[in-house]
């Protein structure tokens, strides 16, 4: 009976109101993400002037610094974010011991003490990583890890960093036991992936072979024991057990002897570098498929003592590649009735980003034609078709969502006026549905967003 009530105020409020005014809209920070993008960086501890210049024309989706506690690379975490602002930077602080015994807990405090002066001072990287390639073969051995890395995750968030988990070496931890699929190990590690999920960390994983990349894989499944193992581990742990959305960064990869008895031999021993080159653009169209992998770490590029790895000879071929053949699309959504315009989604072909807070996007895509879509609960969705051509920077302007469709049927009518009139006066709302703006009260304001959009339907205008 109440709400009834409350109906028939809103109407009559409504009435008076449908045509008088609508909130002004604000607008100004950028959510940007990759799609078509090429996946492939470098591993480096910049030891030489090939590294920025790559960032800085390539401007990859991560790059992976590693060097001791005094070593150069960390000052220049700063100019690569200033070079390429949205390419992710992984950390990992060299010590050649890295103790495995004892109280994992502690052990994580003592590797913050070793560490902290320069993450405190380096506040340009985004992930840090902490033990490399533990040791991961047995129940045991994998639970300490788990205990090392959620307090790991602790510490780092306690003084606003983030991790980077797990960087576990090429073909482990084991994952078939009596030929079928074999959790027992990996399932010790769920809750540091919880942990690293709930603080905006991201897994982990060094994947390579030999003789060639795609040794191992099966095209058929399209997952391999060596490279694409990854997908293995998604397919049959993380998605089953709620944890497939957990962001993955190969660590390192490439070609490695290691794995067929040869170690220390890179990619030399192995290819020319066309066919090397061939073989890092295949695992590229793996990692362009699946979401969750945000990029991958080529081991290496001006790393000492590693000039079987090196791939300085390749960098010409690989900074025009990881560079070229894309294309930009760009633009602003504002939510009507809102100051802060975060979490509309902008789909272009398979690609999708959520806005900022200023409403500020950035797609990147292949060349061609597309049809640019922003939806948002509570609002009526804009679309948009496009063509962009091969690195062109496509900017769309900005778009008006118009709020008050509370159901989402693409129409704002009595249905909706009935939905805020039902909730209205309610903080929280007794219907979330009935918050257009998002301010935790269902009050004039929605209502006006309701009344002054009484009887439009999708698509909001695009100029």
């Amino acid at each position: 009976m109440r709400q009834l009530k409350n109906v028939v105020v809103v109407i009559s409020i409504f009435i008076i109101l449908a045509s008088v005014f609508l909130l002004p809209i604000g607008l100004p920070e950028v959510a940007r993400a990759s799609g078509e993008k090429s996946k492939l960086s470098i591993h480096t501890s910049f030891d030489g002037g090939l590294s920025m210049s790559f960032i800085e024309t390539a401007k990859p989706t991560v790059v992976k610094l590693l060097g001791g506690p005094g070593d150069n690379c960390w000052s220049l975490a700063a100019e690569i974010k200033q070079k390429s602002p949205s390419t992710l930077i992984i950390g990992r602080i060299y010590f050649s011991d890295e103790p495995t015994d004892g109280d994992a807990a502690r052990r994580a405090s003592e590797w913050w003490d070793r560490c902290r002066d320069v993450i405190e001072n380096c506040p340009a990287v985004d992930y840090w990583e902490g033990y490399n390639e533990p040791p991961v073969g047995t129940v045991e051995q994998m639970r300490w890890i788990a205990q090392f890395e959620i307090a790991r995750i602790r510490i780092l968030a306690d003084h606003g960093r983030k991790a980077c988990i797990g960087s576990f070496s090429t073909g482990c931890p084991e994952i078939v036991q009596d030929g079928r699929p074999y959790d027992g190990i990996w399932r010790e590690f769920y809750s540091a992936i919880d942990e690293a999920n709930a603080h905006g960390g991201v897994l982990g994983l060094h994947e390579y072979s030999a003789p060639t990349m795609n040794d191992g894989f099966d095209s058929a499944s399209g997952e391999g024991w060596l490279t694409g193992r990854y997908r293995k581990v998604y397919r049959w742990f993380l998605e089953p057990t709620g944890r497939g959305h957990t962001p993955l960064i190969i660590t390192e990869c490439g070609i490695d002897g290691g794995v067929i008895g040869r170690p220390n031999e890179g990619w030399k021993g192995f290819a020319t570098k066309e066919q090397y080159f061939e073989q890092l653009k295949w695992y590229d169209g793996l990692l362009k498929q699946d979401y969750y992998v945000l990029g991958a770490t080529i081991f290496c590029l001006e790393i000492p003592n590693w000039q079987s790895f090196d791939i300085a000879e390749l960098m010409p071929e690989l900074t025009r590649y990881v560079a070229g053949g894309v294309s930009t699309i760009c633009g602003k959504v504002a939510l009507q009735g809102r100051s802060n315009h975060a979490g509309a989604t902008v789909t272009a072909g398979s690609v999708s980003v959520r806005t900022g807070s200023d409403g500020t996007f950035s797609i990147q895509v292949t060349p061609g034609t597309y049809e640019v879509r922003v939806t948002m609960p509570g609002y009526l969705y804009a679309t948009k078709s496009i063509s962009v051509s091969e690195g062109q920077t496509k900017d769309l302007g900005s778009v008006t969502l118009l709020g008050g469709d509370a159901n989402n049927d693409n129409v704002v009518n009595i249905f909706d006026l009935t939905i805020v009139g039902a909730a209205y006066g309610t903080s929280p709302p007794s219907d979330p549905r009935a918050d257009i703006n998002n301010d935790n009260i269902v009050n004039i304001f929605d209502l006006v967003l309701v009344g002054g959009n009484y009887n439009k339907r999708a698509p909001s205008p695009w100029p």
